[in-house]
């Protein structure tokens, strides 16, 4: 099931160049001529080791649990644009949108690359020290 909706689905959105990519589990079920294998293509799409496999971020999963309607959306991490296989985009936090995204703009605590941090080691050498606080 992987090794088909790798060669069917995400090679040629890749191909394509695109971001995002939908599967719909009953199209594979249909394409691949299966009988009461719904929940195994279920499972299959939803399984952490068959994304990070294939460089994907699961971003949703619509419809009913064991249906052929269910459709899951996955981001294309190493699409154009995507980072790498698993790796988030270069600035993930910095393309958040609505509520909490002033949160992040510019925020001290964020490097360059949309990662959180305390704070670098040259400011943690140069802080104030309590009495217990050894040099």
């Amino acid at each position: 099931i992987r090794a088909h909706v790798r060669k069917h689905c995400i090679e040629p959105a890749r191909q394509r160049g695109e971001d995002v990519l939908t599967v719909v589990v009953g199209q594979v079920v249909r394409d691949m001529k299966l009988e009461n294998r719904t929940p195994s293509v279920r499972w299959a799409l939803s399984a952490d080791k068959f994304h990070k496999e294939q460089g994907l971020q699961l971003l949703d999963v619509v419809g009913p649990r064991m249906s052929t309607t269910t459709e899951f959306t996955f981001r294309l991490l190493d699409a154009p644009g995507g980072g790498g296989p698993g790796k988030p985009g270069p600035h993930a936090i910095r393309e958040l949108r609505g509520i909490g995204k002033e949160l992040f703009d510019g925020a001290d605590g964020l490097d360059g690359g949309g990662r959180w941090f305390g704070g670098s080691a040259a400011a943690a050498e140069d802080a104030p020290r309590g009495r217990d606080d050894e040099p």
